[in-house]
């Protein structure tokens, strides 16, 4: 019977204790929370710990040596003092998941601190929000024995993606995928924003909804890497045109003034002489051709 320990039980531990109860899976699971014995917040912990049936410990050392799989449910800000302190105990055979969301030079830290022991170390990232997927929310997880903890941890139902040997891998694919996201929500926010100045957002809404549905997202990525390699020149003249409409609606162009200086960094790369103003068909092409370490 697998047992398994969760370093920090808040509402990601909770929901994954749920999540393991009513599946009825074979399972034991432990748990020890900083907080477990504080004022209001300890109470809440003791009770959704009595109701998924969850063994809370009285010490991490505790909590390290009745489990075989630890996940470290902690803030990013905890990641690195609380490998060190599992790093004490872990033997042989145990494995530390680190679930927080540091970033991949951190989860390289924690795995150079769990060097000292014989045990496992994973980076792990949890890749929706709890809210909308609950136990079966997405998990990425990198390291050497990674996809050996993964398989085990699969047996009690969560829902695992092993991405590969290197520590911090899935911790990049979480922060990219987050950037990319935020990024996102924040040019739509300057878009319609500058659009409702001229009350023309619902004529855009419909414009560029009729663009993007057009293909699928995948077609939509291949579409502009390929082209910018051609075209992204020409369309750092047209976004400095943008700014300039900003400032003058008196809208600040931070998304916009961003946009500029990456298609200026893809025009100074000269890819459209190297291929010679073809456009490739797949944008892993054009991926070959970006430099290792990116020049101011």
């Amino acid at each position: 019977m697998l047992k398994l320990g969760f370093l920090g039980f808040g509402e990601v531990g909770y929901t994954f204790a749920k999540g393991i109860l009513e599946k009825g899976a074979v399972c034991r699971v432990y748990a020890h929370d900083l907080c477990q014995n504080d004022g209001w917040k300890g109470e809440q912990i003791r009770a959704r710990a009595l109701e998924t049936k969850v063994v809370l410990t009285d010490s991490v050392e505790d909590l390290v040596k009745i489990s075989d799989i630890i996940l470290g449910i902690v803030p990013s800000k905890a990641s690195t003092s609380a490998a060190q302190c599992i790093a004490q105990y872990l033997t042989a055979g145990q494995a530390y998941c680190d679930l927080s969301s540091a970033s991949p030079n951190v989860k390289k830290e924690a795995a150079h601190i769990l060097k000292s022991c014989k045990g496992t170390f994973v980076d792990g990232a949890i890749m929706g929000a709890m809210a909308t997927y609950g136990f079966q929310v997405p998990i990425f997880v990198a390291g050497e024995k990674a996809e050996e903890v993964a398989e085990k941890l699969k047996t009690v139902g969560f829902n695992l993606t092993y991405t590969g040997p290197e520590p911090g891998n899935a911790s990049a694919v979480k922060m990219l995928r987050a950037s990319f996201t935020k990024g996102i929500e924040a040019l739509i926010v300057e878009t319609f924003y500058a659009a409702s100045r001229y009350g023309s957002q619902e004529m855009l809404l419909e414009v560029l909804a009729d663009t993007f549905d057009r293909e699928s997202f995948k077609e939509t990525v291949n579409r502009y890497i390929t082209s910018d390699a051609i075209h992204a020149g020409r369309r750092a003249d047209e976004v400095s045109g943008v700014i300039e409409f900003l400032k003058q609606s008196d809208i600040e162009p931070f998304m916009a003034t961003g946009t500029y200086q990456r298609l200026k960094w893809s025009e100074s790369l000269g890819l459209k002489e190297k291929l010679k103003g073809v456009t490739p068909q797949d944008f892993r092409e054009v991926l070959r051709l970006y430099p290792q370490k990116d020049s101011n």
